[in-house]
This record gives C-alpha cells, sequence and structure tokens, in this order.
C-alpha cells in the first residue's frame, strides 16, 4: 500500500511539472445569440460580472470585434474584484488584428506581460467605449451565451457617464454588456484530476486483482 501512494504521488508531481505546456487556452466569454449590437450612447465602460468555481491564470484581455474590421480608438479593459480591487488591465490598440473564434466573433486581445492569478470568487471585466464610436459596439439583449470552464455569468455592468469600475447592474437588459473577455489557463491539478483518479482507480483493482 505504502509503495503505491508513492508512485501515485511521484506521478502526480511529473504531471503538475508538464501542466503548463499540455493546459488548454479557453475564453472566459466563447459565444451567444447576438441581440441588440448598440454604438455607445455614452463614454463609459461596459462590460459584465462573472463566478469562477475553480482558480484560473488569465493571459489575455480582449474585446468583440463584431465585425471584424478597422477600429478608430484604443479601448482600455480591466479586470476587476467584486470588492472593486483592479486585478489587471491592458490595453487592446486600434491596431491590433482581430482574430476569429467561435461562432464567427471576432476578438482583439493584449496579452498580459504576466499571468494573473484568480481565486474562485466573483469578479468583474469592463472595457472603456467612447461614444459615438461606431466601429466599437457592446452586446445587449443577448440570449444563448456560452462560457468557458468554471465560468458562471452574472450579469451586464455598467459605469453611466464615465469610465472606471462598472458599479450599477443592467439586469433590466438582460445579457451584456458583452464586449470585454479575457482568456484564461485552468488550474493545472484540475485539468490532471480525472487522470489521476482513473490511475488510482486502476491501481486498486490492480491490488485486489493480485490479493485475490
Amino acid at each position: 500500500m505504502r509503495k503505491w501512494f508513492v508512485v501515485m504521488a511521484v506521478i502526480a508531481l511529473l504531471l503538475a511539472g508538464g501542466a503548463e505546456r499540455s493546459s488548454a487556452q479557453f475564453l472566459g466569454l466563447i459565444d451567444w445569440t447576438k441581440g441588440v449590437q448598440a454604438i455607445p450612447y455614452s463614454s463609459q465602460t461596459f462590460g459584465w460580472s462573472f463566478t469562477l468555481s475553480h482558480g484560473v491564470a488569465v493571459t489575455h484581455l480582449g474585446v468583440w470585434d463584431y465585425n471584424g474590421g478597422t477600429r478608430t480608438n484604443d479601448h482600455l479593459v480591466r479586470l476587476w474584484k467584486a470588492d472593486q480591487s483592479l486585478v489587471a488591465s491592458g490595453t487592446v490598440l486600434s491596431t491590433t488584428v482581430s482574430t476569429l473564434g467561435s461562432g464567427g466573433n471576432y476578438w482583439a486581445w493584449v496579452q498580459l506581460s504576466s499571468p494573473v492569478w484568480l481565486s474562485p470568487g466573483t469578479y468583474v471585466i469592463g472595457a472603456d467605449y467612447i461614444i459615438g464610436d461606431a466601429t466599437m459596439r457592446v452586446d445587449y439583449l443577448a440570449s444563448n451565451a456560452s462560457f468557458g470552464p468554471y465560468v458562471s455569468y452574472v450579469t451586464a455592468r455598467q459605469r453611466l457617464g464615465a469610465y472606471g469600475f462598472p458599479d450599477t447592474e443592467s439586469d433590466t437588459l438582460k445579457r451584456g454588456f458583452f464586449g470585454p473577455n479575457f482568456q484564461y489557463v485552468p488550474e493545472p491539478a484540475l485539468l490532471q484530476l480525472p487522470f489521476l483518479l482513473g490511475l488510482g482507480g486502476a491501481g486498486l483493482w490492480w491490488r485486489r486483482r493480485r490479493t485475490a
């Protein structure tokens, strides 16, 4: 029994050491049925709040490019804890080339200088928009939204008439304001857990077989 636990511990350490290379990259917001694709009616911050059920490492921040075309302005994207403390920020330049993702959505990204670790909890993501900028829009009254692993949508958020933490919840607008987004890598141990559980079960079966 003791030897088996030692073997399992060694395997777990080896898997953890290679997890960074094997971990998949996910989007916080993947796709949704589009609602109203609105030109910003005010220079302010639009976004949405979400919860994480497990820890993740955020690697990129981005904005939705509704037609994959030329953008006129830069966009500051920020990520906060529910208590309004800033945890990550990055500016998506107007010259950044958008990439095509799931559902035909175009995204423009900025890579963080180093990954930012988020523990389980509630967070708010927001992007700054300029009034009347027809090259960048936010989507609201959306439906059938899909999110990455461990990410659960809470509600739309905005900062009325100003830039900063989106302190106003917008339940009446249902899902939205979809525009800001993030890329992340889940906690490596969580990705390896199903394999380890299966390995443990196989080991138990083998021990019982030998002693039968």
